[in-house]
């Protein structure tokens, strides 16, 4: 639809970097938004290897993918070597792609702004119930989050970094250097935040997406 001219959120280019996680931390690194330390290999050597030269815990990711599955900590070798033995006998191409990232040392939970345009519109805690992940669908709890200055500038740079839209921004708070981010969500679900937010999500990504087709 966009190559015919249609008016199209969020754009073709948004959902492609943002659909994968390796151009997406790529691209928060050229503009210089803190994000946590990320290793790429495309063989399952060559990630032994990187993980032998910074030292565990990493967490893996697949690099295309939602609601946290395939996301784990490798906290030692005999999960590394168990992990990447399923990984090399599946048939999946994005499966060659090692996506190691630091383990960040945060309280047990992130934070899910949704940016709109060029406004953060809202913002949650999603704290864990229990295990290393904090996805809603996963069974998260979603609290009120303040916007901060610091929160909305760097969600804002992130969004415009990805070519803007609609987006869900996660961020971590780290001990040591404070907030990163570590992912931007193209197909940014709101259930829980919606629950909690003050103000109408639906009813301002509707407003946006009309005033901008009628640009």
């Amino acid at each position: 639809l966009e190559f015919l001219d249609v008016p199209v959120l969020n754009k073709f280019e948004v959902a492609n970097v943002c659909g994968n996680k390796m151009f997406m931390t790529l691209l928060l690194k050229k503009h210089n938004i803190p994000t946590p330390k990320t290793y790429f290999s495309f063989s399952s050597e060559s990630a032994a290897e990187n993980l032998e030269k910074v030292g565990f815990p990493l967490v893996i990711k697949p690099v295309i993918g939602s609601w946290g599955r395939g996301v784990m900590p490798l906290k030692d070798k005999d999960t590394m070597e168990a992990v990447f033995e399923i990984r090399d006998i599946t048939d999946s191409p994005h499966d060659r792609i090692y996506y190691l990232q630091e383990l960040i040392n945060r309280p047990p939970r992130d934070i899910r702004i949704i940016t709109i345009g060029d406004q953060a519109i809202a913002a949650m805690y999603r704290k864990s119930s229990g295990g290393f992940k904090t996805n809603i669908a996963l069974g998260a709890d979603p609290e009120i989050c303040e916007i901060t200055k610091e929160m909305e500038d760097m969600a804002i740079k992130a969004s415009k970094a990805m070519g803007g839209g609609i987006l869900g921004i996660d961020m971590m708070e780290d001990d040591e250097k404070g907030l990163v981010i570590h992912e931007v969500n193209n197909t940014v679900e709101f259930k829980g935040l919606a629950r909690v937010a003050q103000r109408n999500i639906p009813q301002e990504m509707v407003k946006f997406a009309l005033d901008y087709v009628r640009k």
